[in-house]
C-alpha cells in the first residue's frame, strides 16, 4: 500500500544505453493502463476490510470484483413521480448526458443522500445506477464499507468520470461529531478532489 491504495511497480535491472527506449516503453505501460484499464467504464464492487473489519494488506483475490448489470432493467425500479425526478435529474442525467454537461459547464462533481427505511429501493436504485454507468462509459463503484471512503473515492479518481456508491453512511456518521465524521467529511468536501468528475452517492 501507497498512502491509500494498492500500487503495482515494474523493476527490473537495465543498461545504461537502453535506459530511454525503457523509459519510453515504461510511459507507453502507462498510457496503457490509465486509458484502457479492464476496471474503466464497468461496474465492480470493492472491500478493503477482513471479516473482523480490519483494513487488510492488498492480495490478488482482494481485487475489485465485477457487477453483471447486463440483466438489471431500469423499469423495475418504482419511486413516488417526486422522487424519481429527482433521482434522474440529480444521478442519472450527468451519466447519460455527460457531453452536454460538460459544454454547458454543468459540474459532473456532485454529492448525493439517499434516505429511507430498509426495502425502499435504495439498493435496487444503485443497481440501475451502475447499469445506467456501464451503458454510457462510467465506473461505477460499489464501496461495500462506508468508513473507506476515502479508499473509493482514490479507485474514483483514478477511473473517473465515476459514481462512488455507500449504502449503510450512517453507521459510520452516526452519534456526536468525532474525528472519524470530521474525516468523512473532509474526504466529502475535498478539494483535491473539486474538479473531478465524481459523483458520491450515499
Amino acid at each position: 500500500q501507497e498512502g491509500q491504495r494498492a500500487y503495482f511497480c515494474l523493476d527490473g535491472e537495465i543498461r545504461r544505453r537502453d535506459e530511454s527506449t525503457i523509459k519510453g516503453l515504461m510511459e507507453l505501460v502507462r498510457i496503457q493502463i490509465k486509458e484502457h484499464s479492464i476496471y474503466r467504464g464497468q461496474a465492480v464492487r470493492v472491500n478493503f476490510r477482513n471479516e473482523q473489519g480490519k483494513i487488510k494488506d492488498f492480495h490478488i483475490l482482494d481485487a475489485p470484483k465485477f457487477m453483471d448489470v447486463s440483466k438489471i432493467n431500469p423499469q423495475q425500479l418504482v419511486f413516488p413521480l417526486e422522487t424519481q425526478q429527482l433521482f434522474d435529474v440529480t444521478m442519472l442525467t450527468p451519466v447519460r448526458y455527460t457531453e452536454r454537461c460538460r459544454q454547458a459547464n454543468i459540474p459532473l462533481k456532485r454529492g448525493i443522500l439517499l434516505e429511507g427505511p430498509f426495502g425502499v429501493g435504495k439498493t435496487l436504485a444503485a443497481s440501475v445506477a451502475a447499469r445506467v454507468c456501464v451503458d454510457n462509459g462510467w465506473t461505477f463503484i460499489y464501496l461495500e464499507d462506508c468508513r473507506d471512503l476515502d479508499r473509493g473515492l482514490a479507485m474514483a479518481e483514478m477511473y473517473a468520470p465515476a459514481m462512488l456508491f455507500a449504502e449503510d453512511i450512517d453507521r459510520a456518521m452516526g452519534g456526536d461529531r468525532s474525528s472519524d465524521l470530521d474525516r468523512i467529511l473532509n474526504i466529502l468536501d475535498g478539494v483535491n478532489t473539486k474538479d473531478k468528475e465524481i459523483i458520491t452517492v450515499l
